[in-house]
């Protein structure tokens, strides 16, 4: 899983697989309270889907 604020780059190899990435269109690289919770919701389903089981 990779999220970036609009102005980063997505630089580095995923040993062929494929990312999942997230852009906050608007944001900088603080985000702000909405884009984070957003974030921490992804990033929770993110782990069930990849880390449970």
């Amino acid at each position: 899983m990779s999220e970036h604020s609009t102005p980063d780059c997505i630089c580095g190899a995923f040993d062929g697989r494929t990312p999942e990435v997230y852009y906050y269109a608007g944001e900088d690289h603080v985000l702000s309270s909405e884009a984070e919770n957003t974030h921490h919701t992804q990033l929770l389903d993110f782990f069930a889907r990849h880390l449970v089981g």
